[in-house]
This record gives C-alpha cells, structure tokens and sequence, in this order.
C-alpha cells in the first residue's frame, strides 16, 4: 500500500540542490541527524489508516501494529540525484528484460498454437479429405461447420456423431450438385424415384388439413419434390407415378423438379428394389 506522506513536496531529483537527498520513490526528504535516512509517518499497513477493523471484533477492534492511531513511523533510505538515476536505470533495465522475456515466450506459445492448429488441420485432412473440404467451403456462412472447424483445429478430431454429420452433409453436397431438371413445365411426365425424406406439413384440427411434402430422387440423382395430400408410399420405397411438372426451382444449390397432381402407378419396398 502506498505510504500517506505528510507535508511533502514531490519534486524531480534534479530540481533538487547540491546535496539534496531522496527516498526511493523521488520525493527530496531532509535526513535524520548524522544518518543517510529520514523518519516518516505512514498509513499503516495492517490496517489501512483505519485504527482497527470490525474483523478483529472478537479480539479486540484496535490493530495492534498502530495502537488505533492509523498511521506509523517509518524509516525511509535515502539516495542523491546520481544514486537513484543509477537505481532507477537499474531497475528499467530488469523491467525491460522481463517484459521482453515475456513477449518471447508469447510469441512462442502463438507459434506453438499456430504449429499446433495446422497440423490438425493436416493430420484430420489427410483421413478426411472430403470432409475437411466440405467444412473449409461451408465455415464462412454457417456456423455449424465453423464451430466443427474449430473443434477440428483444437482437438485434431471430430466426435463420431459430429463425424457422421459431416458425412452426410457430404453426401448430400455430392448428390446435389449432381441433380438436374426433369422433364418439361406444364407438361405431364412418368417418375420413378426413392422416397429419401416426408416431412408431415398438415395442420389444424379440426378439420384437419393434411399435407406432406415428398422428398424424392431418381436414379440419376436428380431431386423431385411434391407437396400435396396424395399418398406417394413410404420413406425408402421405390415409387413410379405420373405427374405435372410445375416448377424448375433451385434449393441450397441443388436444382429440384417440383410435381403436382401426381398419379401413384407403382411402389416397391426397400428390400425388394435391393433384391
């Protein structure tokens, strides 16, 4: 804790006279009689200035260092003009090696951290050359890939589900970027495709207003969407239909035929399409 200095003038050492002495902190203090030291009094430092403290209550509020006065004599060295310059070089010199040695080992641990995050980065795009890509591509706009990069960075790994994740989104990067229109606007056509996905849109209750959309993809990859209440099977069958083309759309890059009024011909089970 600084010391309270009563009636002292803080001046530089050098405004000083010939022979003029000072404490350690630059402040010109008159010594004591035959000594290179001068009494002072002080706050102190077991209790502040305060005297006591409701701490001590139980044995005894005054501090025991002051008395309750608060403050205390001390004894300050002191230096000329040339002694404290050489004192204070001194002492910028340590500061300023410790903070330089400081800024070194900074410096270091960025470097390593740096080293470190690379060679994640290389070891995991070495084993997942697709995945790394799709997370590369995918982090500046999404957070869920940026977060997954992250974490790749820091621990060099993904967990299995976030793994498994990744992976189908690789997939379904591949099989989007593969998929084309099909037939003709307006003009009615026969399909045959597998159910991937029926994301149940009805509402109300009563009535109730049924509507599904259906996530459909063909043999070539090509990605059909219908959106109404017919019956077009069951997620992983094999559906042939007829149906009107009403739209050539674009969803998340991936270019999608959408159907309506669709005329269900045909639909084989997952384990008979395998057969």
């Amino acid at each position: 804790m600084a010391a309270r200095w009563n009636h002292l003038i803080v001046i530089a050492p050098e405004a000083g006279g010939a022979g003029a002495l000072f404490d350690r902190g630059g402040v010109e203090r008159v010594p004591n009689s035959g000594a290179r030291g001068c009494s002072y009094r002080a706050a102190c430092g077991r209790c502040g200035g305060a005297g006591g403290s409701e701490a001590w209550r139980f044995t005894g509020w005054t501090c025991y260092e002051c008395g309750g006065a608060g403050s205390c004599d001390k004894l300050a060295k002191l230096y000329s003009a040339d002694e404290l310059a050489k004192l204070n070089a001194v002492r910028d010199a340590r500061r300023a090696k410790v903070e330089a040695g400081r800024a070194a080992k900074a410096a270091e641990e960025r470097a390593a951290a740096v080293a470190a995050v690379a060679g994640n980065w290389a070891a995991f795009k070495a084993e997942w050359p697709a995945c790394a890509d799709w997370l590369g591509a995918n982090a500046p706009a999404s957070e869920f890939a940026a977060s997954l990069m992250r974490g790749v960075e820091k621990y060099g790994s993904l967990s299995a589900a976030q793994l498994a994740a990744v992976l189908a989104n690789v997939e379904s990067a591949k099989a989007a970027a593969g998929s084309k229109y099909v037939g003709e606007v307006g003009k009615r056509a026969v399909f045959k495709a597998k159910v991937e996905k029926i994301l149940d849109w009805s509402f109300g209750s009563y009535p109730r207003i049924y509507r599904y959309c259906y996530l459909l993809r063909d043999a070539a990859g090509n990605a059909i969407k219908y959106v109404g209440s017919s019956d077009l099977g069951a997620v992983g069958e094999m559906v042939e239909f007829k149906a009107s083309v009403a739209e050539h759309a674009d969803y998340r890059g991936e270019a999608q035929t959408l159907v309506k009024r669709p005329a269900l011909v045909r639909a084989e089970s997952e384990a008979a399409c395998a057969a």
